[in-house]
């Protein structure tokens, strides 16, 4: 009938007071997601997520026309160069990006 209180113990492990920003391959094009959730692409805004505001995505050509859009290794969309516009995929993990 202890308190949990007392069982606490802090971790041996230490935790940074900032993460590191990602970071993409050469050949990838990086872009920072800006405070309405978008990207600058080609002169336009295309949205991704309010949650990524502030984030570095790195965008891979997949084709002639479309990008693949990735957070960290994880694929969560393709940007259409050709209509300036996303298409919704499900995400899919990649390894490292």
């Amino acid at each position: 009938m202890e308190a949990p209180a007392s069982w606490y113990r802090p971790s041996k492990r230490a935790y940074p007071a900032r993460t590191p920003e990602m970071s993409y391959p050469d050949h990838m094009r990086v872009r920072r997601v800006r405070s309405d959730g978008g990207i600058k692409w080609n002169g336009s805004i295309l949205y991704l997520s309010e949650a990524l505001i502030g984030e570095l995505v790195g965008l891979d050509r997949e084709t002639e026309r479309h990008w693949a859009v990735h957070v960290g290794p994880l694929k969560i969309c393709l940007l259409d160069d050709q209509e300036s516009s996303i298409i919704r995929i499900t995400p899919q993990w990649e390894g490292e990006a």
